[in-house]
């Protein structure tokens, strides 16, 4: 673990450690002879995690920045990539979870999407959800399902042109993929690419996307609680952990609020 810690940070050994142990008490309860070798593990990073201000967009100029430049990269026959990081900041979903969405989940008249499994690209199969409460509905607008009515039909005339058939009816199957969807390293790095084309700082992932879209809501005075169910947070605790920081122009705005109270 040490030896593993120098390249890893202390939260993905504590992780790591937890799986091994279940494995174990798999073993052992299995009448299998084995010691449990994790029980008094001390976990030693020399790894620092990655920081709260690195992980979301700073500013809502930034997020609105992003969005229009998605919007200029949409090209079918070129890409589905630039749809997904759009939806993935439009909607705060995970990653594995977006990608798993299939024509069916979309409710056009409720105007929401349904998320209840993950797709894992390593393996290219469906796999259940987070947790309970990752099982939810997440609002989309008017906007975002006439852009998916234009994927749609793009994506059927497509695959009928190249005789492909998307047996999964999955909303992000692409011709251009062996197995349908792109993967989560070839997403990141495109989200990589367009925050240095934009200038935009911290480099954020799929996960920050998430994030940023968590802070935008916030800023924007929903309710936590509501936030909680859009994002599948199992509750507001977590929340206030993982947003509890909050956009620069917020920050502006409140300390403008204190003032005039003084």
């Amino acid at each position: 673990m040490n030896e593993y810690g120098k390249n890893a940070s202390r939260n993905f050994l504590g992780r790591l450690n937890s799986c091994i142990r279940a494995s174990i008490q798999m073993a052992i309860a299995d009448k299998v002879v084995i010691e449990d070798f994790t029980a008094y593990v001390d976990l030693f990073s020399t790894k620092s995690g990655q920081k709260v201000e690195e992980k979301y967009l700073h500013t809502e100029s930034d997020y609105q920045k992003v969005l229009v430049y998605l919007k200029n990269k949409f090209d079918y026959q070129k890409s589905i990539v630039p749809y997904v990081i759009y939806f993935l900041f439009k909607t705060g979903m995970r990653f594995s979870e977006l990608i798993a969405l299939t024509w069916d989940d979309v409710d056009e008249v409720g105007e929401q999407v349904k998320t209840y499994r993950r797709y894992n690209t390593a393996i290219h199969k469906f796999t259940p959800p987070k947790n309970n409460t990752s099982i939810r509905l997440v609002p989309v607008t008017s906007d975002m399902l006439s852009l998916l009515k234009i994927l749609k039909m793009l994506q059927l005339k497509t695959n009928k042109e190249l005789n492909i058939d998307n047996k999964n009816n999955l909303i992000f199957q692409h011709f251009g993929y062996a197995y349908d969807v792109p993967d989560i390293g070839t997403v990141n790095k495109a989200i990589k690419v367009m925050l240095m084309e934009l200038e935009i700082f911290p480099i954020i992932s799929t996960k920050g996307a998430r994030h940023t879209y968590g802070s935008y809501l916030w800023h924007n005075n929903i309710d936590l609680g509501v936030i909680a169910k859009i994002l599948g947070h199992k509750d507001i605790s977590m929340l206030v952990e993982v947003y509890g920081h909050t956009l620069e122009e917020k920050i502006s705005e409140e300390f403008m609020a204190v003032k005039s109270l003084l």
